[in-house]
C-alpha cells in the first residue's frame, strides 16, 4: 500500500487544504501561473447570483449564504414573485436592492435547489439545523444584507402554493467559472447507515488519494507547461507513454480497491479477478475522465477540446501528435485516422456523459454508485460464476439509493433523478464508446494485466 500525506486524510478538510500540505502542490507556494484555467478563491462564483463568494456549499450546491437564505425564506413563507420587467431574464449580479426576485427564484430552481428539502427541514448535505433563535437571527441578518426583497423589478407576497418547476423556455447565460462538486465527499453528508454505497465511497476516496500521490511522484508532473484545475492539482498535457505508465503503476491499487470493497471480488480466483480488472479499466477511464473534467475544467470554449485522462493529465484533441509522441514510421493517413477517432471519442464522451453530469450537478454518492454498477453490470458477468453475485450487488446498490434519496435526503419523489442516473449508467455501458476506449488506450494494458 502506498503511504504518504494523503493516507492520513481528515474527512472534514477540503481537498485544497490537504493539497496545501503536499510539498509538490501548487497551493503550497504562491501561484505564478497565468493560465486562464487557474481557479482561485476569488474566481468562485455563486451559481445563482454570479457574485464572487467564499466557495462554501449550501443545500449541497455552490451558492452564497445570501441566496441560500433567500431561497429558504421564500419557501418558508410561500412567496410568489412577478417579474415586472416581463423578461424573466434579469441580471442578478447587481445591487441587492434592485435584484429581480422572480428571476432570482427561477435561478435557484434552475441550479437544482429543491423546495421539498426546505419544507422538510432537511438540506441535501445534511447541515445540522441551527436553533430557531439562531436561524431567525441569520434570516434577519441576510435580510439586512440583501436589502428590500420587494423591489421595483419584482414583488413578493404570501401565496397558498408555489410552482417549483422552472419554465422550460427559460434560458440563462452560462455562469462564469463556478466550481464543480469536488471529488472528495462532502463531509456534511452523514451516511447514518453502514451501506454498501458508503463503503464504496470511503474506499474510492482512499483509491483516489493513493493514485494522486503516485501521479505527483512521476516525472511528467515536472513539465513547465501546466495548468491548475479547481482543486489546485497541476494538470499537464498527456502523452501515450505517460498515461500507460500511470495506469500500469496504478493496477495494484485498482486490485486493492476492488478487493477491499466487494467480497464477491475477493472470493474470486486470480483469473476471474484479472478478467474483471481488464473489463473495468476502460469503463473506469470513461467515467473518471468525464468526472475529473467536470470537476476541474470550466465549461468554456477554451476547454471544449480537452478531456482529462488521469488526475494530472489531459488530452487536447487539437494536438494529437503530442499524444502520440514519436510518430516516426506512422503515415499521415494513420495519424489522421487516430485523430478522427479521438475527436469522435471526445465528442461522444462530452455529450453522452460529461454534459449529463453538468445537468444533474451529480453528487458524490451518485458518482460512485454509477462506478459500482459498471463493475457489476449484467453484460460483464452473464454466463459466469459471478452472475448471481452481480445481481445481488446491484440490488443492494439500488436499495441503498432508495435509502439515501428517501430517508437521508428526504426527497419524496426521486424517480426523475434516479431515472437520470440510470440514463447515465446506460450511456457509460454503450459498447461502441467502451470498445473505442479499449482500442485507443488499453490494448497494451489488457495484455499487461493478463501477464501479471
Amino acid at each position: 500500500m502506498i503511504s504518504g500525506p494523503f493516507i492520513h486524510f481528515d474527512p472534514t478538510a477540503t481537498l485544497q487544504a490537504v493539497m496545501m500540505r503536499h510539498p509538490t502542490s501548487p497551493l503550497s507556494i504562491p501561484g505564478t501561473s497565468t493560465s486562464p484555467n487557474v481557479v482561485s478563491a476569488s474566481d468562485i462564483h455563486c451559481r445563482v447570483c454570479e457574485r464572487q463568494y467564499d466557495g462554501s456549499q449550501h443545500f449541497g450546491i455552490d451558492i452564497c449564504r445570501a441566496c441560500a437564505a433567500f431561497f429558504r425564506r421564500s419557501v418558508s413563507v410561500k412567496k410568489t414573485f412577478v417579474c415586472r420587467r416581463g423578461t424573466n431574464s434579469c441580471p442578478l449580479n447587481i445591487s441587492r436592492k434592485t435584484t429581480c426576485q422572480k428571476c432570482r427564484w427561477m435561478r435557484c430552481l434552475n441550479v437544482g435547489l429543491q423546495v421539498e428539502l426546505v419544507s422538510g427541514h432537511r438540506s441535501p448535505d445534511h447541515v445540522k439545523q441551527p436553533p430557531r433563535d439562531e436561524e431567525k437571527f441569520e434570516m434577519e441578518e441576510e435580510s439586512i444584507r440583501d436589502g428590500d426583497e420587494s423591489d421595483s423589478g419584482s414583488e413578493g407576497k404570501p401565496f397558498d402554493r408555489m410552482d417549483p418547476t422552472p419554465p422550460h423556455e427559460q434560458t440563462f447565460q452560462h455562469i462564469p467559472l463556478h466550481r464543480p462538486i469536488p471529488t472528495m465527499a462532502n463531509p456534511n453528508l452523514l451516511l447514518t447507515r453502514n451501506s454498501l454505497i458508503s463503503k464504496v465511497l470511503r474506499n474510492y476516496e482512499e483509491f483516489t488519494k493513493n493514485r494522486l500521490e503516485l501521479e505527483l511522484s512521476l516525472p511528467h508532473i515536472q513539465q513547465e507547461q501546466k495548468m491548475f484545475g479547481s482543486t489546485g492539482i497541476p494538470i499537464v498535457k498527456a502523452t501515450r507513454e505517460t498515461v500507460f505508465e500511470i495506469y500500469q503503476k496504478q493496477l495494484e491499487l485498482l486490485h486493492i480497491f476492488l478487493r477491499s470493497t466487494f467480497s464477491e471480488y475477493e472470493e474470486c480466483d486470480v483469473p476471474e479477478q484479472k478478467r474483471i480488472c481488464a473489463l473495468f479499466y476502460p469503463v473506469l477511464w470513461e467515467i473518471e475522465s468525464c468526472y475529473w473534467t467536470y470537476r476541474n475544467m470550466p465549461a468554456t470554449s477554451d476547454c471544449e477540446h480537452f478531456l482529462m485522462c488521469t488526475q494530472t493529465t489531459y488530452i487536447d484533441v487539437r494536438d494529437v501528435e503530442y499524444w502520440l509522441g514519436n510518430t516516426d514510421g506512422n503515415s499521415a493517413e494513420d495519424i489522421n485516422t487516430i485523430k478522427t477517432r479521438l475527436e469522435r471519442l471526445l465528442q461522444t464522451a462530452r455529450t453522452s456523459i460529461l454534459d449529463r453530469m453538468h445537468k444533474l450537478i451529480i453528487k458524490e454518492f451518485e458518482f460512485v454508485t454509477v462506478l459500482a454498477l459498471n463493475i457489476w453490470a449484467p453484460r460483464n458477468h452473464q454466463q459466469s460464476c459471478l452472475d448471481k453475485a452481480a445481481d445481488h450487488v446491484r440490488t443492494t446498490l439500488f436499495d441503498d439509493l432508495h435509502y439515501l434519496y428517501h430517508d437521508e435526503l428526504r426527497i419524496e419523489n426521486y424517480a426523475g433523478r434516479m431515472g437520470e442516473i440510470m440514463c447515465l449508467f446506460t450511456e457509460v455501458q454503450t459498447a461502441d464508446l467502451s470498445s473505442t476506449i479499449q482500442n485507443i488506450f488499453f490494448s497494451e494494458l489488457t495484455a499487461y494485466i493478463y501477464a501479471q
